[in-house]
């Protein structure tokens, strides 16, 4: 139930912050739209510290790194696959990141470019990397995923799809750090 329950809250940190609920955008303004993204820095780093079995004066510290990691991730631009598997990139005039140039090295490897759909996903992964790094790191199509499943969401829901691409995400890679922490306590 607690597992349900924190995935949940991280479902719905997700959809915050992208600012897809309806209220979103009447309290996110400045510093506060960096809040749900802490709030999951926290969380997952929380899940992690408790899967490094780490205690002592040494425990403080993995936590705040493991949550600055995680952090970056959050923070790494989402701006790139907003339009999943639309050719149209209007929102991306100007807009930079510092993970684009690594993004556009993987996906030219695979003949993709800004606007294609495996672009979403070479970025999306990236993204998902980068968040499940102190957890091994292998968890970001469980990122990517989320968005594909929003992707298809038009076609079944009547409010704003983003709620479950970005929500469906952060669940998915809470999904994967609950199981690197059940990995961690079955090998220790």
């Amino acid at each position: 139930m607690v597992i349900f329950t924190i995935l949940c809250i991280l479902f719905y940190l997700g959809v915050e912050c992208g600012a897809s609920w309806p209220w979103s955008d009447r309290w996110q303004d400045g510093w506060k739209r960096r809040v749900p993204e802490f709030a999951i820095s926290l969380i997952l780093a929380g899940i992690a510290n408790t899967a490094y079995g780490i205690e002592g004066w040494l425990a403080p510290f993995v936590f705040i790194v493991t949550a600055a990691i995680i952090f970056a991730g959050v923070e790494s631009a989402t701006w790139m696959f907003l339009q999943w598997d639309k050719d149209k990139q209007e929102h991306t005039k100007g807009r930079t990141s510092t993970t684009k140039p690594l993004v556009d090295k993987i996906a030219r490897k695979f003949g993709y470019k800004l606007g294609d759909e495996g672009y979403s996903w070479t970025a999306s992964t990236v993204k998902g990397t980068i968040i499940t790094l102190p957890a091994g790191g292998l968890g970001g199509l469980f990122f990517a995923f989320g968005y594909e499943v929003g992707s298809h969401a038009p076609k079944f829901v009547k409010f704003n799809p983003k709620v479950i691409s970005e929500g469906l995400s952060y669940a998915l890679v809470g999904a994967y750090y609950f199981g690197f922490l059940t990995l961690c306590k079955m090998v220790m």
